[in-house]
């Protein structure tokens, strides 16, 4: 089941300011961070795993989705941390430093334990060779899983890719199977495929290039760092009014020509130029991604159970 993922801030989990002000974040997913933000220190994990408690038990957030980023399931505190935040009522948790598909598996045990009435989904970060290896498994079999997510740095650290230090690449050529793999395995079990805008790209050129290009590939929305990027990543994961006209035009002329001599055709001319059936599909997918975006609730159930595919679309894939 898929969500709208546009934009994912992630906010540390310890710093009392970070979590009053991320309450007026208008962030598809605030993922609160519990892993990377916090010493490996018990002090420290077990007093923001508090403060990230009663944040969440106290509402009042603007985001869509409510994530947590527990501590890695070979940590003491991966089991606390997950009874904890979806005992406070976090929607999902995303779970980082995953080797295989058992740690995956080990999570959704405790996820129906703790919370047995009620769906609390995972996102998993794609951060090791293992998780990679293992993501046919965990499609195969998880019933939590519903997003992937792209995490360049622990994955270059665990390649052995020079990503860091004074001679480190500025080529992405490293990234491109990990992403290629997540983008197929997602859209395979309609789950979200999430990419990263971090560090690297600080200026607003820089981060604009980065987000269209992963949504050039395919990708639903990206992690984000900064919270001045969640704007940006809502317009360019969303629907430009250039892409709206455009779809509602081309599907309004393909109707057109289904009384007419080309009604039997999977290629149709519009406008003196050849159009196929996949950039009508495309330009449907378009509408229905606007009504998503839009609220409506008809376009989103839908979006929620399929994706953006229309339902001729999905007939091949409903009757396997």
């Amino acid at each position: 089941m898929k969500r709208l993922r546009r934009s994912m801030i992630i906010i540390p989990g310890n710093v009392p300011e970070y979590l009053d002000k991320c309450r007026r974040l208008d962030a598809d997913v605030l993922i609160i961070d519990l892993q990377d933000a916090i010493a490996r220190l018990d002090t420290a994990k077990l007093q923001a795993r508090e403060m990230v408690v009663d944040a969440i038990e106290a509402g009042g957030f603007r985001a869509g989705e409510i994530c947590v980023r527990v501590n890695s399931p070979a940590s003491p505190w991966f089991v606390e941390d997950i009874n904890a935040v979806t005992t406070a009522g976090a929607d999902s948790i995303m779970l980082s430093h995953a080797y295989s598909a058992s740690d995956v598996a080990l999570a959704e045990d405790y996820l129906y334990s703790f919370t047995p009435t009620r769906k609390v989904e995972i996102l998993v970060e794609v951060d090791t060779p293992g998780i990679l290896a293992d993501l046919d498994t965990i499609a195969r079999t998880s019933t939590a899983v519903t997003g992937l997510s792209v995490t360049a740095y622990d994955f270059a650290l665990e390649l052995g890719s020079r990503l860091f230090g004074p001679e480190a690449t500025t080529s992405e050529d490293w990234l491109a199977y990990c992403r290629a793999r997540v983008l197929a395995v997602a859209r395979w079990k309609e789950w979200n495929a999430g990419d990263l805008v971090g560090i690297s790209a600080l200026g607003a050129d820089t981060s604009i290039q980065a987000m269209r290009a992963s949504r050039g590939i395919g990708f639903d929305g990206v992690t984000l760092l900064f919270p001045r990027l969640i704007p940006v990543a809502n317009e360019v994961f969303g629907v430009s009014a250039e892409e709206l006209s455009w779809a509602k035009t081309l599907v309004d002329e393909w109707g057109k020509l289904n009384g007419g001599p080309e009604w039997n055709k999977g290629a149709r001319t519009i406008n003196g130029q050849l159009v196929v059936a996949p950039t009508y599909e495309y330009a449907r997918r378009v509408l229905k991604h606007y009504a998503v975006i839009s609220g409506d609730a008809e376009a989103t159930n839908h979006f929620r159970k399929f994706g953006l595919a229309s339902d001729e679309y999905l007939l091949e894939k409903r009757v396997r």
